[in-house]
């Protein structure tokens, strides 16, 4: 969007000038109430003076123009409008506002002037004004409002060029004039002209034959989670809403898009053909909401569309389609586009907008288990495939088995999954050539995997809550010996280089305990209190950190832990940090409903919780090894911040990731839609 300003700095020159009638120098001037500039640029054209022009650049296409104007008086005759060159006379102007003698606002429309609402004016407000122009459909809309923070309220929508300019081609001039029957002065703000497609509502409309537009959002080069409702004219149509790097002129140039198609259904483009996962019919004049979540490493998006009227009933339009053929090397998108192609029909797509959360990297639907690796990148594995990821996100190796993963020294990669009764761990090179694969009895699922230092492969087997044992291999994949942690109910566990760690109610707290390999006890940690310690994960150091939520008073020894309500829910999230021989590190209270997943890499602690009131909220939180918060992605930032997390993981360049299911709105509650997110804080 190329933004033209139009205004000399008049304001700063001596206000000598006031004499002349040119320079609007008034001290009583209202800076709340005009447009915002570093310095408010008027100019006061009075009753009887001569003509007030402007000159800007030659506009040829769709533009707005952005103004100020205040009258000082109710009864004014005063008309501000745009024509092609300088205007002396009324019929020089192709579109124009009048503040008129009966105190309404009003505009011109081919031989009249009239107005879609009633707008009266009053004597010393400032009103701020926008002309939205299509110089190719000779019609132009008109939208006012008072303060800045403010919507706009439309005044004229779609009005003919006055009649005498039906047939203009350009416009590059603003001017106004005052009858001078009628006395009194306007001032004229903070002009400005825009080149874009938009309406004062963010909207685009695009009509049959009139080409494609463009609205610009703010540009992603990792993911791009977009929005946009679309409202189709007709049914039957054929009109597509997009994704673009640049503004679009053709259909090649739209990276993802979706089709109001023919057929009477919503479609999506998968690559080379348009197609949907499931029958999404649409009605004319209904409006629908979209959401596009869009992976530029792997060239993929998917597609969320709900009637705007259905509280969030979303449908999953399109999973993992590739971007559109000629797309492929796409690096960036920062346009949304609108175009129809059928001989009849119109397209109106609103409330346009870039929701993605500083930082995101890339979007990844599935749940993942993700292991970072040193030098950038990770292995994420859902229950069919694991896979290698670059720096950027992108797929560099995969393996047709899941589960959960482990890297030793070496670089070789460990995969436990079972099933069954049936325990499997496969070893890999780190280029994903099989080592071994061996398979074990044991009964549940595999829920953590580790390597110690000795080479021995460690795997966690239980009932997705609960590990009941701890199966450990020799690095060839023969069994070495089992733990049976069934004696410790309602826990949670962490497997480091040296030792295991669980977690278990003792008495009227909890108890922590590291274990050598051989099961003897390194050390233990107990506290009383009513609490339970949900997740635990160990850094590279052996150090350990774990969080839960308490019901009560709590001390872990470096002060008492008050638990906290508010109207809704109690906020008793607490994280502590041990060091490798368990003396404590830090503890402190994380103002938040519960934990989901909790995650070091040494100098930096990732927690992942959710704040839920009625509505669940979606939270990561990123700490230093002393327990200061350092970054977090909370309410407000995008996303919709609507729904749920889950586990997390943080890479040696402090990269986050974390399994997130979006809500998009709050009745959204029949699918989870989930994904994996990596943030660079």
């Amino acid at each position: 969007m190329q933004l033209l300003s139009l205004v000399h700095r008049l304001k700063l020159l001596t206000c000598a000038a006031v004499a002349a009638g040119w320079l609007g120098c008034d001290g009583t001037e209202d800076s709340s109430s005009a447009v915002a500039s570093e310095a408010t640029v008027c100019t006061v054209v009075s009753a009887g003076a001569p003509w007030w022009n402007e000159a800007f650049p030659r506009q040829t296409g769709r533009f707005h123009v952005e103004l100020a104007a205040r009258p000082s008086a109710g009864s004014l005759d005063a008309v501000v409008g745009l024509s092609r060159g300088a205007a002396s006379q009324w019929s020089r102007l192709a579109a124009a506002i009048r503040f008129n003698p009966a105190g309404l606002v009003d505009a011109r429309s081919g031989g009249e002037y009239h107005a879609d609402a009633i707008y009266p004016y009053q004597a010393g407000v400032t009103y701020l004004i926008r002309f939205d122009v299509d110089l190719r459909a000779h019609t132009y809309s008109v939208w006012l409002k008072t303060a800045p923070y403010e919507s706009y309220s439309p005044l004229a929508l779609d009005y003919a060029f006055r009649t005498e300019q039906a047939s203009v081609t350009a416009l590059d001039t603003a001017a106004a004039y005052l009858e001078p029957s009628h006395p009194g002065s306007l001032d004229v703000c903070d002009l400005a002209v825009v080149q874009d497609d938009t309406t004062a509502n963010g909207c685009l409309t695009a009509a049959a034959g009139g080409g494609f537009r463009n609205a610009q959002i703010s540009e992603a080069s990792g993911a791009l989670i977009a929005h946009f409702t679309a409202t189709p004219g007709a049914a039957n149509m054929d009109a597509v809403v997009g994704l673009a790097s640049g503004a679009a002129d053709g259909y090649n140039d739209l990276a993802a898009s979706i089709r109001f198609g023919a057929t009477g259904r919503v479609e999506a483009r998968d690559e080379s053909v348009y197609r949907a996962d499931e029958a999404m019919p649409y009605a004319a004049g209904r409006s629908y909401d979209f959401e596009l979540i869009v992976d530029l490493p792997t060239k993929t998006y998917s597609v969320f569309v709900a009637p705007s009227t259905s509280f969030g009933a979303y449908i999953q339009l399109a999973r993992d389609y590739k971007l559109r053929k000629q797309q492929q090397t796409v690096t960036a998108l920062d346009h949304v586009a609108a175009v129809v192609s059928s001989a009849t029909g119109q397209i109106e797509a609103c409330a346009i907008e870039n929701r993605s959360p500083p930082g995101l990297a890339f979007a990844r639907e599935g749940q993942y288990f993700t292991l970072p690796l040193a030098g950038g990148g990770a292995l994420i594995a859902d229950d069919a495939r694991t896979q290698r990821l670059d720096g950027a996100g992108r797929t560099v190796g995969a393996v047709p088995r899941g589960g959960v993963t482990a890297v030793d020294a070496s670089g070789n990669i460990y995969i436990a999954s079972a099933a069954g009764g049936a325990l499997t761990v496969s070893s890999l090179t780190g280029a994903f050539v099989p080592r071994w694969s061996r398979t074990y009895a044991a009964t549940g699922s595999a829920m953590a995997i580790g390597v110690y230092a000795t080479g021995e492969i460690a795997v966690a087997v239980g009932d997705g809550i609960r590990p009941g044992q701890l199966v450990q291999v020799h690095p060839d994949g023969s069994e070495h010996l089992r733990h049976d942690l069934a004696q410790y109910p309602a826990m949670a566990v962490a497997l480091g280089s040296s030792d295991y760690v669980i977690a278990y109610p003792q008495g009227a707290g909890v108890a922590v305990e590291a274990h050598r390999p051989d099961g003897q006890l390194r050390w233990q940690r107990s506290w009383s209190g009513t609490f339970t310690a949900d997740y635990m994960a160990r850094d590279p150091s052996g150090g350990l950190v774990f969080t839960g939520t308490f019901d009560g008073a709590v001390d872990f020894g470096d002060g008492e832990l008050e638990p906290a309500e508010n109207p809704e829910s109690p906020l008793n999230t607490f994280l502590v940090a041990l060091a490798p021989d368990g003396a404590l590190r830090f503890s402190r209270h994380v103002l938040t409903r519960y934990p989901t997943g909790v995650a070091s890499n040494g100098s930096r602690i990732a927690l992942a919780t959710v704040y839920r009131t009625q509505i669940p909220y979606m939270e990561l939180r990123m700490f230093d090894a002393a327990g200061a918060q350092v970054w977090s992605y909370s309410d407000g930032q995008g996303l919709r911040e609507i729904g749920f997390t889950g586990a997390v993981a943080i890479g040696p360049d402090d990269r986050i990731y974390a399994n997130m299911s979006p809500k998009f709105y709050p009745g959204a509650s029949a699918q989870p839609w989930p994904f994996l997110f990596a943030f660079d804080p």
